[in-house]
């Protein structure tokens, strides 16, 4: 087991990060020196100095995205602006931040789009709702698709549907047949190949393309995705795992695997000998399969376990904490919530950053904490903000 990991590089200024984020992702620095802040058990908005900016008044507070930020009211929610001005009605069962600029509501138990207006874009009247690069939609059964426009790309009435982003393009199952659908509504190919075997070559150069349902794959030429050609995908052979490259016919086999999972970044969790480790895409083990139980890797961390102890290790193997955990969460790929001698914390391994909670609550839960959308120093969990890197909590108690 190894000593814990030095980081050489100070902890940057907030202040530079946040400008970095402004660049990036195009907020208005407006919303960003806003930050939810919590007096008793009311909600309101301070800037970074603690000063409150709009009343406390609310029973829960978001983060601004895109110069608006949700607030709850009587158990309903709608939107302010950095002035506090009402500018959405708060009305909604439930709603979702607003990215490019657009919100999922939940209202008399269906769900809708609207835009930062309050305009309806798409009607509530779907039983589920994904917003991805297009908009899913489920109603009794049937799945549809939109762009973020409103427009329909396809209607409500297929059986399933699968998005391929790289490729732009729908595939739709009908009546046991599929088809596939432009991002722009076209058809490119009709309903007319059975459902487990499909196999395509027409003038938009979408060749070999196979999909089995009963495996679960995809199978494609270099001509339609390229990302994805050298994917290597586990299979289970009757308590035998091994790995399959559907594009070029390769496989990882000579490892006696008692499970396998799929790829992460170049690696993957698997288990030998009862053990759990990680092997990279030529079949060589990188972390030896020595734990009794291991997380796939969310970002640059994984949870292993190891004489019943929990630790944090990164993708060398090495433990980044020399202590042991009571419990250990993930809130966001990096950012971990633990327990360490019977108190709670945020721990952020990046920059070796630890922020106790108040112990009122005795188990904290994954979903208590939301991240912010404009930079990750900011994290919202029930009793308030904190800045993570700077352990400035944003609430009074």
């Amino acid at each position: 087991m190894s000593n814990i990991i030095k980081h050489n590089s100070s902890i940057l200024r907030i202040d530079a990060t946040i400008n970095v984020a402004n660049k990036l992702l195009k907020i208005d620095n407006n919303s960003l020196k806003l930050i939810p802040y919590r007096k008793g058990n009311k909600w309101g908005f301070s800037d970074r100095n603690k000063n409150i900016v709009i009343p406390c008044i609310y029973e829960f507070a978001l983060f601004f995205n895109e110069g608006l930020a949700a607030v709850k009211l009587n158990n309903k929610w709608g939107f302010v602006d950095i002035n506090g001005n009402i500018i959405i009605d708060i009305k909604y069962k439930n709603v979702s931040d607003f990215n490019n600029g657009i919100s999922k509501i939940y209202f008399r138990n269906k769900y809708g789009i609207i835009d930062k207006k309050g305009n309806s874009i798409i009607k509530c009247e779907y039983d589920s709702m994904s917003i991805r690069n297009l908009i899913e939609v489920n109603k009794n059964g049937k799945y549809g698709y939109y762009n973020h426009n409103g427009e329909i790309i396809a209607e409500c009435i297929y059986d399933k549907g699968s998005v391929l982003i790289n490729n732009k393009i729908i595939i739709l199952e009908l009546n046991k047949k599929l088809g596939i659908t432009t991002f722009e509504g076209k058809c490119v190919m009709p309903f007319t190949y059975d459902n487990h075997d499909l196999l395509c070559n027409d003038a938009n150069e979408i060749l070999k393309l196979k999909y089995s349902i009963s495996n679960g794959y995809w199978m494609f030429n270099e001509k339609l995705n390229n990302e994805i050609k050298d994917q290597y995908i586990p299979y289970d052979n009757n308590g035998y795992y091994f790995y399959h490259n559907h594009f070029n016919n390769k496989c990882i086999e000579h490892l006696d695997l008692e499970f396998a999972a799929n790829f992460q970044n170049g690696i993957a969790r698997v288990k030998m000998n009862s053990k759990w480790g990680f092997i990279n895409e030529e079949g060589e083990v990188v972390i030896e399969c020595i734990y009794d139980y291991a997380l796939d890797f969310e970002g640059n961390y994984s949870i292993v376990r190891f004489n019943s102890k929990d630790y944090i290790i990164n993708q060398k193997g090495e433990i980044i904490n020399n202590f042991t955990f009571e419990y250990i969460g993930l809130i966001e790929p990096d950012i971990f919530l633990v327990i360490i001698n019977n108190s709670n914390a945020i721990l952020y391994p990046k920059h070796k950053i630890k922020f106790f909670l108040p112990n009122k609550k005795k188990y904290w839960r994954i979903d208590d904490f939301i991240i912010s959308k404009t930079s990750d120093n900011y994290i919202l969990t029930p009793m308030g903000c904190i800045n993570i890197q700077k352990g400035i909590k944003y609430w009074e108690e």
